[in-house]
């Protein structure tokens, strides 16, 4: 009976030990599993992350595309207004815009020697505020002035212009000078001169910037045809009777 016994014993305690061990690998089988669903679970996750990521990148992409064909086709492509202020024969003052004021054609309106008009362009570089540039005379004394008031957004957009084109009208005079500004002064030549550098200058001395994409030109005392100042015609009838007298003096002398 012991023998039998002991034997029962020693099964129970090995049937034990295999029960055990059996549940010990069933358990490691669900910690393996548990492991490896987590895994999978963490890996779509990635998988869900790098494709969100992917999304935004691509997104953001786009957007910037779109930013770029809006600023190219929806703003356009900036180009150099252009204008000058000048004299018809008969002492009108005009100015004469190019075609690249593409926001607000170029219009003015003309009084004697005084013109006043406005447009507005795409500039690459807008601004707010005035230049003048002041045409003396070889004689001296100022005999035109043109002035620009400007306005603009900042960066890129459409810049504003005004221009005032003044000459020294016979009679009255030149009008005085605009306040507020400081004036470039410029020998007149009676062809048309370039005046751009010369308005950056004035409005920097100023104290303001001055906008991209314009070039300005100005002929002041424009045309041969000008009439003569009175001095002239005095200078000019002295100076026939004098060719007279002398002409007059040798005929004499030879007789």
């Amino acid at each position: 009976m012991e023998i039998v016994g002991t034997v029962y014993n020693n099964a129970s305690r090995n049937a034990g030990l295999g029960t055990r061990s059996l549940i010990g690998k069933v358990m490691e089988k669900l910690a393996h599993d548990s492991l490896a669903r987590d895994s999978l679970s963490f890996g779509s996750k990635s998988l869900v992350n790098e494709e969100r990521i992917m999304t935004l990148d691509l997104k953001h992409s786009v957007a910037a595309a779109g930013l770029a064909l809006f600023c190219t086709v929806g703003l356009g492509t900036a180009q150099a207004a252009n204008l000058l202020a000048t004299e018809t024969a008969g002492d009108i003052a005009t100015f004469v815009p190019d075609a690249n004021w593409d926001r607000t054609p170029f219009t003015f309106t003309s009084t004697g020697e005084s013109a006043t008009g406005s447009g507005a362009y795409l500039a690459n570089s807008t601004a707010t505020g005035s230049a003048l540039v002041v045409f003396t005379e070889p004689g001296g004394g100022n005999s035109d002035w043109l002035e620009l008031i400007y306005s603009g957004p900042g960066g890129v957009g459409t810049e504003t212009v005004q221009a005032l084109w003044r000459s020294d009208a016979d009679p009255g005079g030149l009008p005085a000078l605009p306040a507020g500004v400081t004036p470039q002064f410029l020998l007149e030549t009676g062809a048309s001169q370039d005046v751009t550098a010369l308005l950056v200058a004035s409005a920097t001395a100023s104290g303001f910037a001055f906008p991209s994409n314009i070039t300005v030109q100005a002929q002041s005392d424009a045309g041969p045809e000008r009439v003569p100042e009175p001095a002239t015609l005095g200078l000019l009838a002295v100076a026939i009777a004098a060719f007279g007298g002398l002409r007059v003096a040798q005929r004499q002398a030879h007789s």
